[in-house]
């Protein structure tokens, strides 16, 4: 935000959501909650002020707000004496002091935020790697990115190497240094003596006597870290093409950012035109790989891009679209991308589509590769885990958000996959799959609904049939019953699942209320949206509280990613469901 457009008067106000457990510092509780209550009221007619209370009301409907503080952090990037209160700016210190003032009135607000100013940011780590970034650069171990990336400050851990007391356990390599070299010094002057004793060898005046843990680090990293650079097949990055150099790049990030234990600072990736100078078949690699690193490894992600497939293939975030010639940025929900309410220009579904289409044809032509096309990262999650166990590694499973897209996807693919030319050149099959929803899918304009002629692509739906899950064909007549992915899951290992989950949670309530309920040895898939069919009543206390449990694992996307996890740790042969069969038959 700028007062009077000067660039040096610019104010920043990020937002922070940051988990509980791990800020539980009493700065952190004074504050963190008070964001939570700021309504349309206080903000007046502010636009921005009227923006942020949206926002935050979505971030209602997803997370348990009871585990995260709500922070702002008014700065000033340029000029370091300016006062944040001065500023007219509807995140300015101002604003805060007038809303806080009444929640907390024996607080001072700006040395408040200050404080956690510094606590926040020393917390965090970005790393940005723009376009034009050398690659060979970039992935040097010593460069601050890549320490950042790795999770390892090499200086910390050669300094740790150098200054252990590891000779005899008594002394450090630097002093053992130090005190050999200096033996050596004094037997060379001896020698020296015997012949004059006004020769011996000695330092300079001003200059240290010893080598310090600096100055060996200094040199190891001068003489060893610094020749050593990342190679592809003995290739130094340097003489590679440039799309074989950004796909390194992602490699490397990739890599690093998805090793089990992850960094101690909270890390913010962003990446500038992950596409660039790569072919349409790889676009959708690197994309897939940026999209799991948010989604799956719940990094925060920043992306620029002229890639318009990512944005079926992202199920959730936000994404901002900049129109050159009307001079405007528009923001768009991802996971209402291509529902009526996120307001998306057409020509943007369309590019969004075709380049997502274009990839994967392009892709399953290149090399062998099935797809599973799915709704949700919860659903992915299940069948990846099925898949794997099955020993069928070759499938890509793809979480596009939602029924509606997934028809999409369906419906855009049909038309080039029903040419004869087309079904030659491509090595695999692609299942769109999708749940019953409530409400029975419109499939007015969907032509190719139900089309399985060529047998390269397929499109089912998860049913319900009394104690059975099918796979049907998209029609607009027949069976049809409200049927989710958790409906379709082993019932006891479901049951088991949630209980773990509630046993890891601080929520005592829900802790209370399974305790009232025991495994339908009965029930021989979980039947979630079938008023929780896995669970037996044994207590009289619960009989109006299932719904209760319904709400808890189901509203939440958080929750419901994390169950699925837990439930994919448990899973194994004997428990897979038997509809996986029915679904794995259709891959030749």
């Amino acid at each position: 935000m700028l007062k009077n457009g000067k660039r040096d008067e610019a104010l920043i106000a990020p937002i922070f959501l940051l988990e509980k457990s791990k800020y539980k510092q009493k700065m952190f509780a004074d504050l963190g909650d008070i964001l939570w209550k700021f309504s349309k009221k206080d903000a007046s007619n502010i636009p921005a002020l009227q923006e942020f209370v949206n926002f935050k009301d979505g971030l209602k409907k997803n997370i348990d707000i009871s585990k995260y503080y709500l922070i702002c952090l008014p700065y000033l990037p340029y000029e370091k004496d300016l006062d944040a209160s001065k500023i007219d700016s509807p995140f300015g210190v101002q604003t805060l002091n007038t809303f806080f003032a009444t929640e907390v009135p024996d607080i001072d607000i700006k040395l408040h935020i200050e404080k956690l100013r510094k606590e926040i940011w020393d917390s965090y780590a970005y790393i940005y790697f723009p376009v034009e970034t050398s690659v060979s650069e970039a992935t040097k171990l010593y460069s601050t990115k890549m320490q950042y990336l790795m999770g390892k400050d090499i200086v910390s851990e050669i300094d740790s190497v150098l200054d252990s007391k590891i000779i005899d356990g008594k002394e450090s390599i630097v002093s053992f240094i130090n005190k050999k070299l200096l033996d050596f010094i004094k037997n060379i002057n001896k020698s020296m003596s015997e012949i004059d004793d006004q020769y011996s060898y000695k330092t300079s005046q001003g200059v240290a006597q010893k080598l310090s843990t600096k100055i060996i680090r200094e040199k190891i990293i001068d003489t060893y870290f610094a020749t050593i650079s990342l190679k592809k097949t003995t290739k130094d990055l340097d003489i590679l093409s440039s799309g074989e150099q950004r796909t390194a790049l992602i490699d490397v990030a990739y890599a690093f950012l998805t090793q089990p234990d992850k960094p101690e600072y909270e890390v913010i990736f962003a990446l500038d035109e992950p596409e660039a100078s790569l072919n349409t078949a790889a676009c959708f690699e690197q994309f897939l790989r940026v999209s799991n690193l948010a989604n799956v490894y719940q990094y925060q992600t920043l992306i620029t891009t002229h890639w318009y497939g990512f944005i079926p293939l992202a199920e959730s975030g936000t994404w901002c679209h900049i129109d050159k010639e009307e001079d405007t940025v528009s923001v768009f929900d991802l996971s209402l991308a291509f529902d009526n309410r996120g307001a998306m220009p057409d020509d943007i579904e369309i590019k969004s589509y075709f380049d997502l289409v274009t990839s994967i044809l392009s892709l399953s032509r290149t090399k062998k590769t099935n797809w599973l096309i799915c709704e949700g990262a919860d659903d992915a999650q299940y069948l990846k885990t099925f898949f794997e166990i099955k020993k069928r590694t070759d499938t890509i499973i793809l979480p596009v958000g939602g029924s509606g897209n997934v028809i999409k996807l369906f419906n855009y693919l049909s038309v080039p996959v029903q040419e004869k030319s087309e079904q030659k050149t491509l090595n695999g099959t692609i299942v769109c799959l999708i749940d019953s929803d409530k409400q029975r899918v419109n499939f007015e304009g969907y032509s190719n609904i139900g089309n399985d002629k060529n047998k390269k692509l397929y499109i089912r739906r998860l049913q319900i049939n009394e104690d059975e899950i099918e796979l049907l064909p998209l029609e607009k007549s027949g069976l049809y019953d409200q049927t989710e992915m958790e409906d379709c899951l082993n019932a006891k290992v479901y049951f088991d699942a949630i209980n773990k989950h509630i046993e890891n949670e601080n929520d005592p309530k829900i802790k209370e209320i399974i305790t009232y309920f025991q495994f339908n040895e009965k029930s021989k898939y979980a039947k979630v949206s079938k008023d929780l069919a896995f669970l037996k009543l044994q207590d009289i206390k619960g009989q109006d509280e299932k719904q209760k449990i319904y709400d808890y694992i189901m509203e939440s996307l958080e929750t419901k990613n994390e169950i699925a996890k837990i439930y994919s740790s448990l899973s194994n042969e004997s428990n897979i469901p038997k509809w996986i069969d029915t679904l794995l038959a259709l891959y030749k």
